[in-house]
């Protein structure tokens, strides 16, 4: 990797962690509301501790990955957390409601009735698989591409339902209950398109690493 490339990379991988505190500082009730429904219920009383402790940890993060020389290892491997982490908490109340999903899928009026209950059966599952192969890293150059198609196909159809002023619930993490503005999952997603992106940067480089050696 260049070394233009890699302090780019490094500005960008930075800026986002900050960027990321600051969303979710500015964006507290709705974030809030989602981590509270997936909280156990001894820590819902502590809910606001648990919000600062993510916030401050992100901040933390990208101070991290200003300061230190292996700033790649330290953002891909909270980027992967995070994002399998996501997608795990996004997986399972689909894969367990899947009528529920469906549903949310057809107040985007953008999908064909007939594939609607397709997706709602299948996506659920792939993003499962997804989240396991970028944590553990299992055949993570195909779960990291996998990751970017989603993401920017996720960030596509937000932005059309955006633009189209849909008042609807995103269904990102299920039929929940866990309601977000649309336009506030636009930009969620728009952070996790840039880590996404990043991760194939890193995943690329560790792959000829590994070749060079």
């Amino acid at each position: 990797m260049s070394e233009k490339l890699e302090k780019t990379l490094k500005g960008v991988a930075a800026l986002s962690m900050f960027g990321w505190a600051l969303f979710l500082t500015l964006s507290s009730s709705e974030i809030k509301s989602a981590i509270d429904y997936y909280l156990p219920k001894y820590l819902k009383q502590h809910l606001n501790l648990c919000f600062w402790v993510i916030v401050v940890s992100f901040f933390f993060v990208g101070v991290i990955v200003v300061l230190t020389k292996r700033w790649n290892l330290v953002a891909s491997f909270f980027m992967r957390l995070v994002l399998g982490g996501t997608f795990i908490l996004a997986a399972i109340p689909k894969i367990l409601d899947p009528k529920g999903f469906a549903l949310d899928i057809t107040h985007y009026d953008f999908f064909p009735k007939y594939v609607v209950n397709l997706i709602a059966i299948t996506l659920p599952w792939i993003e499962l698989f997804i989240a396991f192969s970028i944590i553990f890293a299992v055949a993570q150059k195909g779960g990291v591409l996998l990751l970017n198609l989603l993401l920017i196909t996720f960030l596509v159809l937000l932005g059309q339902a955006w633009i189209r002023g849909l008042d609807i619930d995103c269904g990102c993490f299920g039929h929940s209950g866990a309601r977000e503005a649309v336009s506030k999952a636009f930009i969620r997603d728009l952070f996790f398109v840039i880590w996404g992106i990043l991760l194939y940067f890193f995943t690329k480089n560790m792959t000829l690493s590994h070749v060079k050696n």
